[in-house]
């Protein structure tokens, strides 16, 4: 009697086993219609499968060469609007500033993106660390010398005898000095305008989407030259990230990248979100300046051959002129292939 109550309870038990299996099988075909093939997710971000839970985003970080601006109004737009997420991306974004090192940041690992001129990413190859351009976001630099308009200033060689309130050693004032022999008194740039404004006879570093507006509202008459004027005409603010987060992630990266590009075809279009987004970070943001810089940058980001490729367009001949005037003011000494500095396969199709 035991022996036939313990094979029956066996017997009732296999078949509970067997419903359950059957159950569960039917369960897992019923889920291949959820969404878990329906992709959209980059490489790296999970896909639950279940309609009642949300996508899981992939979390990067990207660091900015300065303090919220202008000139990184794409990037935040690209957050407020969602595209990032929309991408698959859960976006932090740092700040930068003189004691953020944003190179070295990517280097390590600790920021997957950054944000850079074209000749520090070619300085960067030569000293063995292979960062790589995925766009970029100005087809020429607003970077240029500040002049007072009464001051003669027609060609470079016009520098002569004139204080140039600089960066030492910085790379576009080594070229100018070098290509039109240019003898002037340099003073160390500390970051602000005073000793400009208090020298009639004096030239000062600075962006044309910036300081131009802040000396006239303190009551100056300020004039300024690009830089791209002289022949040294780096691609800058390129987004760049490392060869081997390329190899390891190259669907993050077309993520990011056409996120971004989304980002500053809408802040090109209207920056005042971003504008409102980026004086909660920096304080020091003047609203009236931030659209000063985006009627001045608009144009930058959107001509040349951005025209035609779209924003954040590179060519190798652009590449290469920056590596030959770079060479040319021996700030390069190694010899480099740019076409492996830059790639534009993640950028939309035109």
């Amino acid at each position: 009697m035991r022996k036939s109550k313990s094979t029956l309870g066996l017997v009732l038990s296999l078949l509970m086993v067997t419903v359950l299996v059957l159950s569960a099988c039917g369960n897992t075909e019923n889920n291949k219609g959820n969404g878990t093939e329906n992709g959209g997710a980059p490489s790296g971000a999970e896909n639950t499968g279940s309609a009642d839970k949300p996508k899981e985003l992939t979390e990067v970080k990207q660091v900015l060469q300065w303090y919220a601006g202008p000139e990184f109004g794409g990037q935040y737009e690209a957050d407020i609007k969602g595209y990032y997420e929309e991408a698959g991306l859960k976006v932090e974004t740092q700040q930068g500033g003189a004691s953020v090192s944003y190179i070295q940041l990517v280097a390590s690992g600790k920021a997957e993106f950054g944000i850079a001129q074209g000749y520090e990413i070619l300085q960067a190859r030569e000293n063995g660390i292979p960062l790589v351009g995925v766009a970029a976001i100005f087809q020429k630099s607003p970077q240029s010398l500040l002049f007072h308009s009464d001051m003669e200033f027609n060609d470079y060689s016009d520098l002569n005898g004139k204080t140039v309130i600089i960066q030492p050693g910085v790379a576009y004032w080594e070229y100018i000095k070098k290509k039109y022999n240019v003898q002037a008194k340099e003073v160390a740039y500390n970051g602000t305008l005073n000793a400009f404004l208090a020298d009639k006879n004096a030239v000062q570093q600075g962006y044309a989407t910036n300081e131009p507006f802040y000396a006239k509202k303190e009551g100056f008459d300020v004039s300024y030259k690009l830089n791209s004027d002289s022949g040294f005409n780096p691609y800058p603010d390129v987004i760049f990230t490392t060869e081997k987060y390329i190899k390891e992630n190259p669907d993050i990266v077309k993520a990011f990248v056409q996120a971004s590009i989304k980002g500053w075809e809408s802040y090109n279009a209207d920056p005042a979100a971003a504008h409102d987004r980026m004086k909660e970070e920096n304080r020091d943001l003047d609203m009236d300046g931030a659209k000063y810089g985006w009627e001045i940058q608009t144009p930058l980001t959107t001509d040349g051959d951005a025209a035609k490729g779209g924003i954040g367009f590179m060519t190798e001949a652009r590449w290469a002129e920056l590596y030959d005037a770079m060479k040319f003011v021996d700030l390069l000494k190694k010899d480099q292939d740019v076409t492996q500095a830059f790639t534009t396969e993640f950028l939309p199709a035109q």
